[in-house]
């Protein structure tokens, strides 16, 4: 069973980033909008207080009162309400200090009191307050039934929901033609290669369908050429090595009693052809189509197991190495040519490459461990060359019919491990 790996959504980081952006941006305005209108009010609050002081005169008790406005030409005149709330004066003219009472920053204030110190139409120097309750405040032209904090949030939440439903609308309008192209790219087969890819609005879209298209193409057609190749070579090479093979057995028969010279050379050229012949096979089965549908048959692995060693006993012919073999009988239901063929590669493997030392076979119900063992390391990493194609047609063929392969190699040899599930 396959594991699905977890990766990141391209839309949704597209999303998110310009979600994060676009809500930073808004309340950063918000923030701003807020501090400025807050810096408007006081300014013209500041403003009006200076105005009212140009435009009246103290009377003999130093004081003056216009609009909502108390004018006093000594901090102790200064209503008490006022001096209770800020308890300090302005140090110097045109100071503006203010004491605003407001349970929390969406709602409306309850009180406001504001002082600052200004010159009089006379030139005295005096201080203008004021008094501002909730009344006050609901009366104001400025004010209204909204707290302008919450009116900013309202604001921003609206701004955010736009925007998010038109992100939403323009990365739909993007990504469904994206996932059609993965559902198409994913769809190919050699027969829908052949076709036009369809259209997926976009241009760029249409030419990367295209180059997917023609890329599988050029690789299914180079891989059909390589198959047919191979499935042709194996074919040709099946009667030059039946030839040799009979030849041997001919010869054989015409001179059975061969000089130790000529034996050794007839030896190496039927366990050549047995070689070839086994190569042959195997690529034959690797280069069939429909390999994976083979039928299964009650396959007794312990006794495939003695039956290969038996077969291949001509490779340790005039070699110093012992075998070892450990089998429990164990049917099971495999596709008996590639299991036998499967075999033969690795055993063959070991048998070949081991010149002084042993082979280890051991088998446990449907794992088969195979490994090799040289007493001379030297030998062993010399050969390392030589285990190339076998154990790569080892692991093709386990890779075909879904069975779990191992091979590791040391300084000493080779050990796989094969599982037919």
């Amino acid at each position: 069973m396959q594991t699905r790996k977890l990766g990141l959504s391209l839309r949704l980081y597209v999303l998110l980033s310009l979600l994060f952006l676009i809500s930073s941006m808004v309340a950063l305005y918000s923030v701003v909008t807020v501090q400025y209108f807050i810096q408007g009010l006081d300014t013209i609050t500041r403003k009006n207080m200076i105005d009212v002081a140009k435009a009246v005169k103290l009377d003999e008790n130093g004081r003056a009162t216009l609009l909502d406005f108390q004018i006093s030409d000594d901090w102790a005149k200064v209503p008490a309400l006022v001096r209770e709330h800020i308890s300090e004066p302005p140090s110097q003219p045109y100071e503006f200090k203010k004491f605003i009472i407001q349970p929390s920053i969406f709602s409306k204030p309850v009180a406001a009191y504001f002082v600052t110190q200004a010159i009089t139409a006379d030139g005295k120097l005096c201080y203008i307050s004021r008094h501002s309750t909730r009344k006050t405040f609901e009366k104001m032209a400025f004010t209204r039934k909204i707290n302008p904090v919450s009116g900013a949030l309202f604001t921003a939440i609206a701004v955010l929901l736009v925007f998010g439903t038109l992100l939403l609308l323009i990365l739909r309008s993007v990504a469904n033609p994206v996932e059609a192209l993965r559902d198409w790219a994913k769809s190919l087969n050699p027969q829908r290669l052949v076709q036009d890819p369809p259209t997926f609005r976009y241009s760029e879209l249409n030419t990367l369908a295209e180059l997917i298209r023609s890329s599988l193409l050029s690789v299914q057609q180079s891989l059909e050429r390589e198959q047919k190749f191979l499935r042709h070579a194996s074919h040709e090479l099946r009667t030059p090595i039946a030839t040799i093979s009979s030849n041997i057995e001919l010869l054989n028969k015409i001179h059975p009693n061969p000089e130790a010279n000529e034996k050794r050379i007839i030896d190496r050229i039927d366990r050549a052809s047995a070689t070839m012949r086994h190569l042959t096979e195997t690529l034959l089965w690797l280069s069939r189509e429909d390999g994976t549908q083979l039928p299964k048959q009650a396959t007794r692995l312990d006794s495939l197991i003695q039956q290969c060693h038996q077969e291949l006993q001509y490779l340790l012919q005039n070699k110093a190495v012992t075998v070892h073999i450990d089998t429990k009988e164990a049917t099971l239901s495999l596709p008996a040519i590639p299991t036998k063929i499967l075999l033969d590669n690795l055993i063959r493997n070991a048998f070949q490459h081991t010149h002084e030392g042993e082979v280890r076979i051991h088998q446990r119900g449907s794992r088969v461990r195979i490994s090799n063992r040289e007493t001379e390391p030297d030998k062993a990493l010399n050969e390392d060359l030589g285990f190339g194609l076998g154990l790569d047609l080892s692991r093709k063929l386990a890779e075909r019919f879904n069975w779990t392969y191992r091979n590791e190699h040391n300084t000493l040899g080779h050990e796989a491990e094969i599982e037919f599930r």
